[in-house]
């Protein structure tokens, strides 16, 4: 019985090409060699120390949505790159004060007291991403997620200044406070990140400010 098309080996192949099969073979061998060296450091990417990566495809701009990765050294081929985002704490802070650097300069809250009174206040809020998340993140604000933050905690923040008297700042700092990062919490889980701590550290009536 003869032997069928998916029967044949690799050697059954090199006998009937002889030596030129040999040849073919080596040369395939040179040419795999030759690319890998030529692309295969291309290929593996570094992220960085402190920073989360989606994957995107230079070509044709997509971004795989459903694996994030940690900081390391990944082979994503060549005709990829990382989109990184910062896995350490950032900070958010409403204050006429210059921030830090890296600290978006921001104007302090404008709210009212329960009794209509007009209250300000400065405040830093911490905040960290959500790995596990960050593929919805990307796909929801892309890179303007803390323009987003900013906008939803300047709002709910100060809404909270609604439900207390100008006096109980400084009669009751840790209830006042609390209450804010209550409302921090919720804002940010609901866009994928954490609020990690928030300081009510001055505020006041009118353009007068007392110390918190």
């Amino acid at each position: 019985m003869g032997t069928s098309a998916i029967e044949y080996t690799f050697a059954d192949v090199q006998k009937k090409l002889g030596h030129g099969g040999t040849f073919v073979t080596g040369c395939c061998s040179v040419v795999v060699a030759i690319l890998i060296i030529l692309f295969g450091p291309a290929a593996v990417a570094q992220l960085g120390q402190k920073q989360y990566g989606l994957v995107r495809n230079k070509m044709t701009g997509v971004v795989n949505l459903d694996t994030s990765y940690e900081p390391g050294r990944y082979w994503i081929g060549f005709w990829s790159e990382f989109l990184e985002f910062p896995s350490t704490l950032n900070t958010i802070e409403f204050s006429d004060e210059v921030p830090e650097e890296g600290v978006q300069h921001l104007s302090y809250l404008n709210s009212r007291d329960m009794d209509g009174k007009p209250v300000y206040m400065d405040v830093s809020i911490q905040y960290k991403l959500k790995q596990e998340s960050l593929g919805t993140l990307y796909y929801e604000f892309q890179n303007t997620y803390e323009d987003v933050y900013i906008s939803a905690l300047r709002d709910a923040l100060s809404k909270v200044g609604n439900n207390f008297k100008i006096s109980r700042m400084w009669e009751d700092y840790r209830a006042v406070n609390k209450l804010m990062k209550d409302a921090c919490d919720l804002v940010l889980a609901e866009r994928h990140a954490y609020c990690w701590d928030l300081q009510l550290w001055r505020g006041g009536p009118g353009g007068r400010y007392e110390d918190g």
